[in-house]
């Protein structure tokens, strides 16, 4: 997540006047934007809208009220961005925000200089030659320049590329974006000989085990994919409409840690790859916090099966909330657990 000194940098062309116009009653476009008093203050008596693809960040934002991930049909003033840390997302985000914005407008963009900072001035450079300028503060780069030259670049893919030999559309951001992770192959690969009924996708990224599950399971009638980035349920849904099955889909964008996560019903199956980063941190809270949503979410005599690193700790918490829990396959750094609630 961004810094408050971050977030700081990337308005101090508005707030230390380096820019000559004022905000009030333009339209603005917040691209990875996050919300707080400080910048509502900033962004009052503007006409503001935000592009966030990462659910609790975009929760905050829902709830003050702002329009959130807009159809871009109207043309903008100005555009803000966060820039993420990966150079290709970056470059899409650039792309979005260029095609969004009025001729002479103002594109200003931040990052951390261990994050991508340093590289934001050759990225725009291979879009269009325009006159940048730049602030380096708080450990990171800030650039702004006017929109008044053609782009490079069209943006009639909208970032989807197809990866592993052509069988899977994805997009760069997504996590484990462009290969199959070897934990999600190792779980597929030991999933029981039936699944059936009400099943779901925890952390589905762009779509690899709900694609093999559909495309191996007949007897599935309701398949919930379920990410907190808005990118990987677009994915999953993506490569979901090529596969011919007779299920019910229902794509929900929301924080898998929510215990209340699917409301219409219980869940006979759940299969997931729980994360354990927040940023470089290694976190086996996230991977528990999902154990237990899977808890809940799942009906008496519904099976979880899950795959994790073998240096997390989660054996306590599956035998503590399962009526049975397993370990069914350990190999190549990697833990199968198959429990029934």
């Amino acid at each position: 997540m961004f810094t408050d000194k971050i977030i700081e940098s990337l308005f101090l062309p508005i707030t230390d006047k380096l820019i000559n116009e004022e905000l009030k009653d333009k339209n603005i476009l917040f691209i990875n934007g996050v919300i707080n008093d400080k910048i509502e203050k900033i962004l009052s008596n503007t006409n503001t809208d935000f592009i966030q693809i990462f659910f609790p960040l975009a929760s905050e934002i829902i709830k003050r009220n702002y329009s959130l991930n807009p159809e871009l049909k109207q043309k903008y003033d100005f555009i803000f961005l966060l820039a993420p840390k990966q150079k290709q997302e970056t470059t899409q985000m650039i792309i979005t925000g260029l095609n969004a914005l009025k001729k002479d407008g103002y594109f200003i963009c931040s990052a951390a200089n261990n994050a991508g900072g340093k590289s934001l001035i050759s990225i725009v450079k291979k879009i269009a030659d325009f006159n940048i300028e730049k602030l380096s503060k708080n450990k990171s780069q800030t650039i702004w320049f006017k929109n008044n030259l053609p782009i490079k670049t069209d943006n009639k893919n909208q970032g989807w590329i197809k990866i592993c030999d052509n069988r899977f559309w994805s997009k760069s951001g997504i996590y484990g974006w462009n290969k199959i992770d070897k934990g999600s192959e190792l779980l597929v690969n030991n999933l029981p000989e039936k699944i059936y009924g009400h099943v779901a996708d925890y952390g589905c990224g762009y779509g690899f085990i709900s694609c093999h599950l559909l495309n191996h399971y007949k007897d599935i009638t309701n398949l919930y994919f379920i990410d907190a980035d808005l990118r990987a349920v677009d994915a999953t849904e993506k490569n979901l409409n090529e596969i011919k099955h007779n299920s019910i889909k229902h794509k929900k964008w929301n924080d898998i840690t929510n215990h209340n996560l699917i409301k219409e019903n219980k869940m006979d199956f759940i299969i997931m790859n729980p994360p354990f980063h927040e940023g470089k941190k290694s976190d086996a809270n996230i991977g528990i916090k999902f154990i237990n949503s899977a808890y809940k979410n799942l009906k008496k005599g519904g099976y979880l099966y899950m795959t994790a690193n073998k240096h997390l700790p989660y054996e306590e918490t599956l035998n503590n909330l399962f009526n049975k829990s397993e370990k069914i396959k350990e190999q190549e750094g990697f833990k199968i657990f198959s429990c029934k609630k």
